[in-house]
């Protein structure tokens, strides 16, 4: 693995990682050790490298060797972090060449926050918001009872439909971490 400081500047900038919508990049190489961490705020342009040790410690588990957790659907990639919800990607790094793995991996992760939301409402063309589950509770997000119950119960499915009263219902998608824990629920109103 290369460790130029030139290729990694070139690569890793704040401009970059904005550009890429990448909020957080680790690489590490064959044996495990930090190449290169990155925390990009993302109202002050700021990066912070090498990227905090909580950050590095909440995604941990992408480079341990976890083939299954790099391989699930994006949904199913969420980690809670001490800065919020993120979805991630890790992908081992092959040679320059394409010619054989380094046993090196590359981890991005982009926070999900008020810009996603406004994303999905924008692509969805509706009312979407996002009600983040402290510690799998539900109750506590200010949820109506029987949606709470919904969104803790282990085997929930992903989507419920909740009717307030006569004219207006809410269709709720369920968002759940790495370890299959409930997080996050996503919320739409309709009349």
């Amino acid at each position: 693995l290369n460790r130029d400081p030139a290729f990694i500047a070139g690569n890793f900038s704040g401009v970059t990682l904005l550009g890429m919508n990448v909020d957080f990049v680790w690489l590490t190489d064959a044996s495990g050790r930090d190449v290169f961490s990155a925390f990009v705020d993302r109202d002050s342009k700021v990066v912070q490298s090498p990227a905090p040790r909580e950050l590095r410690d909440a995604f941990k588990r992408f480079h341990a060797g976890d083939e299954s957790l790099r391989k699930r659907p994006p949904v199913e990639r969420v980690v809670r972090t001490p800065r919020g919800l993120a979805a991630a990607a890790a992908t081992e790094v092959t040679r320059s060449d394409g010619s054989a793995p380094t046993a090196a991996w590359l981890l991005f992760a982009r926070f999900i926050g008020g810009a996603e939301v406004a994303r999905v409402q924008e692509t969805s063309r509706l009312p979407v918001s996002i009600f983040e589950l402290a510690g799998g509770q539900a109750a506590a997000a200010g949820l109506p009872e029987e949606v709470a119950s919904w969104a803790v119960t282990p085997a929930a499915d992903s989507f419920f439909v909740h009717a307030a009263n006569r004219n207006v219902i809410t269709g709720y998608a369920l968002l759940r971490d790495v370890d299959d824990r409930p997080v996050a629920l996503f919320a739409s109103e309709a009349p």
